[in-house]
């Protein structure tokens, strides 16, 4: 045996190695089909592999917090649309449709169901909106560009924290 083909023998023994020791201490890489079909394998649903905590909701309840949520996602929207055209009468007006204390028709039994940390979020985020209304209508920017920097943050510690689960 040569020098050569001794070292490529060690070479490829190290590669071999490696892919092996990847193979064994490198978390798995799953696909969502795969995962599904563990899940229906063991019996195992999705929502207890999801560690958030579950709001658990009728469906008519499920459909109204879906609704409010995509109505804040517009609202930022149409916040941006407005700042683009300089309308910051109209950012304002939008903002305070968002505030605590709009007319909201909530599903009897709806606020009971939500956990006390969801009811605090959802305050803060409508706190949020009422001052951007505010900040816009002093002329100030600056202080609406942080508050609805704040309102997504709490969207996005939301969704970090809740999952929706519907009554069966």
């Amino acid at each position: 045996m040569t020098k050569t083909q001794g070292n490529l023998i060690v070479v490829l023994l190290g590669a071999i190695l490696a892919m092996l020791a990847f193979a064994a201490f490198w978390p798995e890489v799953v696909t969502p089909e795969a995962h599904a079909a563990t899940d229906a394998a063991t019996g195992k649903a999705a929502e207890d592999a999801d560690p958030r905590e579950a709001v658990v909701l009728n469906p008519e309840q499920r459909q109204f917090a879906l609704r409010q949520m995509r109505e804040l996602l517009v609202t930022l929207r149409n916040l941006d649309e407005a700042r683009s055209a300089d309308d910051r009468s109209a950012m304002a007006r939008l903002a305070r449709e968002q505030g605590p204390g709009a007319n909201r028709d909530h599903p009897q039994g709806f606020h009971e169901a939500l956990p006390d940390g969801f009811r605090a979020m959802s305050k803060r985020m409508r706190q949020s909106f009422a001052g951007m209304a505010t900040d816009l209508e002093a002329g100030n920017l600056a202080d609406y560009e942080a508050k609805r920097l704040q309102a997504l943050d709490t969207c996005i510690g939301c969704h970090e924290s809740y999952r929706f689960s519907e009554k069966r």
